[in-house]
Parts: C-alpha cells; sequence; structure tokens
C-alpha cells in the first residue's frame, strides 16, 4: 500500500468552538446563527476539515419540527430550539470546493453541542441504517439507541489512524473543535465517505482508498494493506515571505523535507487547495480567491510538523509567533 499522510500545519490562532443546553417544548420556527446566550440552544462546528462556511443547519426535533440558520466563516452555528423536544438531527447543506452539493448528520439526546463532520455523519448512518436519513419515529429510535455503540466502533477501528493526529479518544460530536489540532488535522487528511450502503475511508494525499467497511456491519471494516500509514520524521519551516497578501499575490514558505515532485505536495490556505511550484526547500503559492485567512496546511508523504505563523488575506499585518513544534506537538 502507498504510504501516506504526513503534513505541516501553519496554524493560527482560531478559537476553541463549543456549546451549551437544556430542553424545550414543540413549535416551528425559523432562526439565524446566533441564538441569545439565555437561549436553548444546538451548537457547534461543522467542517470538513477546512470550516464550512455558510452551510445551511437544519435541526430536526422528534416531532419533526424544525430551526435552521447558517454557519459563520470559522463552521460555528448556534441555533435556538426552544420550543422544539429533543432528541434533534443536525444537518448542514453545503457544496463542496468541486462544485457538489452536499450535506452532513449528527445527533444530540438535549439541546447543546453537536458537531457536523465526516465521523458524526458516519456514525449517524450507521445508527440510522442509511445516508439520508429522515427523522421520523423509527429513524429516531434508531439513531437515539444506535450512536454510541456507532461512535465506539469508528474511533475503535480508527483508532491507530486516529491517533496519529492526537485524536483517538475525541468524541466528534460533543469534544471541543480546535482549529489546526486533532479532529481538524484527521480530517485535513483523511475523507469518510458515506455512500449507499459503504462506508469508505480514503487518503486526501493520493485519493487511495485505505478501508471499506459495510455500512450495516462497520466491524467488518477491512483495511488496504497489513499496516496503517505512518507519520514520519520532522520537517521544519525556517520562514514564510509574507503573513499577509491580496488574492492573487504570492506566499512563498521556506524550510526543509518539502517533496520534490510538486505534485506530492498539498497546499490549503483557509481551506481553499492550491497547488505550489517550487523544489525540496521551497514552495510558491498564489493566494486563491475564496480564501478569507486561518491555517496555511502543507500535506506530503514525508512528515510531519507544526509552526504557528498567522496569515490573513487582504490585511497589512505581519505577524510570527517564533513558536514551532514537530512531531504533531
Amino acid at each position: 500500500m502507498r504510504r501516506v499522510f504526513c503534513g505541516i500545519v501553519l496554524a493560527v490562532s482560531i478559537g476553541i468552538m463549543s456549546a451549551c443546553g437544556g430542553g424545550g417544548g414543540v413549535t416551528t420556527s425559523t432562526s439565524g446563527n446566533n441564538a441569545s446566550p439565555t437561549a436553548i440552544s444546538v451548537s457547534g462546528v461543522a467542517a470538513t476539515g477546512a470550516p464550512i462556511y455558510n452551510g445551511t443547519i437544519t435541526v430536526t426535533d422528534v416531532t419533526g419540527h424544525t430551526k435552521t440558520g447558517t454557519t459563520d466563516s470559522a463552521g460555528h452555528f448556534n441555533i435556538d430550539v426552544t420550543g422544539l423536544s429533543p432528541p434533534f438531527l443536525a444537518k448542514v447543506a453545503f457544496t463542496d470546493s468541486t462544485g457538489t452539493a452536499r450535506s452532513f448528520y449528527s445527533y444530540c439526546g438535549a439541546a447543546g453541542t453537536a458537531n457536523i463532520n465526516p465521523l458524526s455523519n458516519a456514525a449517524v448512518a450507521i445508527a440510522s441504517g442509511t445516508a439520508t436519513p429522515a427523522f421520523n419515529a423509527a429513524t429516531q429510535t434508531a439513531i437515539k439507541n444506535g450512536i454510541a455503540a456507532a461512535l465506539t466502533t469508528l474511533q475503535t477501528k480508527l483508532a491507530t489512524l486516529l491517533g496519529q493526529f492526537g485524536a483517538g479518544t475525541a468524541n466528534p460530536i460533543t469534544d471541543a473543535y480546535v482549529i489546526g489540532s486533532g479532529l481538524d488535522k484527521f480530517f485535513d487528511m483523511v475523507t469518510l465517505d458515506v455512500t449507499g450502503t459503504t462506508l469508505t475511508v480514503k487518503s486526501n494525499i493520493d485519493g487511495s482508498i485505505l478501508a471499506t467497511a459495510p455500512m450495516s456491519d462497520p466491524q467488518a471494516m477491512t483495511f488496504t494493506g497489513s499496516t496503517f500509514p505512518a507519520i514520519g520524521t520532522d520537517i521544519k519551516i525556517t520562514a514564510m515571505s509574507t503573513t499577509s497578501g491580496e488574492v492573487g499575490s504570492h506566499l512563498v514558505l521556506t524550510g526543509s523535507g518539502f517533496d520534490p515532485a510538486m505534485a506530492n505536495n498539498h497546499v490549503l490556505i483557509g481551506g481553499v487547495r492550491v497547488y505550489p511550484t517550487g523544489n525540496a526547500i521551497s514552495l510558491d503559492v498564489v493566494i486563491p480567491p475564496g480564501s478569507t485567512g486561518g491555517s496555511v496546511v502543507v500535506i506530503n508523504k514525508f512528515a510531519t510538523g507544526t509552526l504557528e505563523m498567522a496569515f490573513a488575506p487582504g490585511f497589512g499585518r505581519h505577524h510570527h509567533t517564533g513558536k514551532q513544534y514537530h512531531n504533531g506537538q
């Protein structure tokens, strides 16, 4: 099997997203992104690795009543569910970078945190038996009774892979979602597809299939090859040409550990993928349209490390924290 998954994450200071909650009765209404601080809400972060910006959130209660809102630039949502009756199915509808319309799901037994991401989506699909659950009485019962076991199975089967990114014990639905670490790094490098009746785990490096399982029997997940892909030795980023720049301008990363074959280096700027030119010690990328700032992520098959630097397209600030990490620490 081809060895994959190693990367550099250049992380900016983006806060941890969390939520609070309670319970309520039954009404039907629509709310925006920001519930009041005292409201009963379902909130969290919607992300595929990159935050899902301007995604449509729909929260459906046990009776089929809904409330809706949108995600902000960091993928955060906070939907007032006052008057609805738990449990809740949360859905985000969005258009991905290829222009494809997609939907991910999550679940919470009461008002509170319901992060929406590829793992929450896979867990809901396994528990409900369908990739596109309708929250009727039968589906509600199936998800309620099966979501915990589905999450445990996914965490167990993917434990070695999740552990490489410090996310081995992370709960993808309820735990705080930290940009640039843990599950965020895992989702940058791994895709979990739920299509029809099959769950597929893919490498974001070369698109190779790492594992498959029938949705009805996730315990039967099988991996391509005898071992998980391993993270390699340190790489170092010694300089970034600027920490700000307009769309269309160039950003040069200098260091060591880049793949001399440029096609093997993948760069994400604020979640938007760009392809570099350069060599083994320097990568040159163009700031892409749609990038609003955030983590700069470089992925290749050799190594991993983190260098904290702020980058903001369209602004004149220049800042370097001077703090460097290696081996994902």
